[in-house]
């Protein structure tokens, strides 16, 4: 019987440790858990952040079109203003040929003034050499040379009016050539700049064309491969959140589950302080037990006092006739004096609860007794209390760690119908137990 309760803490001491390895373990995985969780979630944020790293490079090459769309337009405004200075040559142009038209219609009027003179002059010549030939008219001869003298004069002036003329038809002539030469080269670079600005024209709407073509798919790459960026960078911000709540809710779990270890282990404690005192108190209970029997032999022989072992308790059973009068609750001198050496006794015993309970068999109170106990509920109280207030004041226990009940016949022992079973059941029973703190 005594291995009993030993056996017991054992098996609780046992499953406790059980229990403390599960934990442990359990406590391992989810530690192991939680680590995984946390390398998922570097790896997610680094994922994360060469997406971002992705979508930086795209906006980048977006930048350097727009910027390559800026060089289209200053392109753009280039042929423009190549255009307005094609105008501004045309209209040059234009006046170059005036001005050279003016001066060949000039050249013209010179080169005919100057067949008028000639003709002029040679009219005169004929004049003169029929008047040579007219000797008998000497004063027209003289006349005449003196006119011709004087054509002479008017000839050299002519010549040199027609050599300054001539010289001015030549710088004329000169600068006809010149104009001429300006205007082919004026026209083979304008028609060179027409080729070059055509050519120019052409090739940057062909770029131009390319570059819109280029942009406009790039710009639907980059619209594309930005609300791809965005799908998988919202699908790897909620597996993070995911990631984040499961390792949350492991965190959680740990700590409970650490808790729970924490908590057991003070249970643990606790259960070997438990298994300790429980050890001590049953070395105390067989104690006062084997004193017991030594110092109440010759009742136990004679049957007034039964003693036995529940588990962890001590029960001591007095007949009434060895405790009371009959009918009566007060304490005989001899009940005294085997009280006292049962208290003696279970002073040396610590941390006990002592209950005392009064019984009685099942015929009523004598109507002498009944003013003052008017059914056997207050006779079995009564002598349960009477038992305990000499403990208290006569052995000196503690009176925190005792308890008086009365069960009047209602747990009998033996039959009510024959003298013997009555006897049996008039008993006070005194059961010491371990202290429930």
């Amino acid at each position: 019987m005594r291995k009993i309760p030993i056996i017991v803490l054992s098996a609780l001491l046992a499953a406790a440790i059980v229990s403390l390895v599960i934990l442990y373990r359990e406590y391992g995985k989810t530690r192991g858990a939680l680590v995984a969780g946390e390398q998922k979630l570097v790896s997610l944020e680094s994922k994360v952040a060469e997406f971002r790293k992705e979508q930086d490079v795209l906006k980048d090459h977006a930048r350097k079109s727009e910027e390559y769309l800026q060089m289209l337009e200053k392109a753009k405004q280039r042929i423009s203003e190549l255009k307005k200075a094609q105008d501004v040559n045309k209209e040059t142009i234009a006046r170059l040929e005036e001005q050279l038209r003016q001066a060949e219609e000039k050249s013209k009027a010179k080169e005919q003034t100057l067949l008028s003179l000639k003709e002029q002059l040679l009219a005169k010549e004929s004049a003169l050499r029929e008047l040579q030939a007219c000797s008998g008219f000497k004063e027209k001869i003289e006349e005449m040379e003196r006119r011709c003298k004087e054509k002479e004069e008017a000839i050299l002036r002519l010549k040199k009016d027609l050599s300054a003329k001539d010289a001015f038809v030549a710088q004329l002539k000169a600068d006809l050539a010149d104009a001429t030469s300006q205007l082919a080269s004026l026209k083979e670079r304008l028609t060179k700049d027409k080729k070059e600005r055509d050519a120019l024209i052409a090739k940057l709407q062909s770029e131009l064309a390319k570059t819109s073509s280029r942009a406009a798919s790039l710009e639907k790459q980059v619209a594309t491969e930005k609300e791809q960026k965005d799908e998988l960078i919202a699908k790897f911000q909620a597996e993070l959140q995911k990631a984040k709540a499961e390792l949350l809710t492991l965190r959680e779990d740990l700590a409970k589950k650490e808790k729970d270890l924490r908590t057991l282990n003070m249970r643990l404690l606790e259960l070997k302080g438990q298994r300790a005192q429980l050890e001590s108190q049953i070395n105390q209970m067989k104690a006062a037990y084997d004193a017991i029997l030594s110092d109440l032999k010759t009742q136990i022989q004679n049957k007034e006092v039964t003693i036995s072992k529940l588990e962890q308790k001590l029960s001591i059973t007095f007949v009434d006739r060895i405790l009371f009068p009959f009918g009566k609750a007060t304490i005989t001198p001899e009940g005294k004096k085997v009280l006292a050496k049962v208290g003696s006794i279970l002073k040396n015993v610590k941390r006990k609860q002592i209950r005392v309970i009064g019984h009685t068999d099942n015929r009523p109170i004598l109507p002498q007794y009944r003013y003052k106990f008017p059914s056997n509920w207050e006779l079995s109280a009564a002598r349960a209390a009477a038992v305990v207030r000499f403990f208290q004041e006569e052995v000196g226990l503690d009176p925190r760690n005792m308890e008086a009940v009365g069960r009047s016949f209602y747990e009998p022992v033996g039959s009510n119908e024959t003298e013997e079973g009555r006897a049996q059941n008039r008993r006070v029973n005194i059961v010491i137990g371990p202290k429930i703190e």
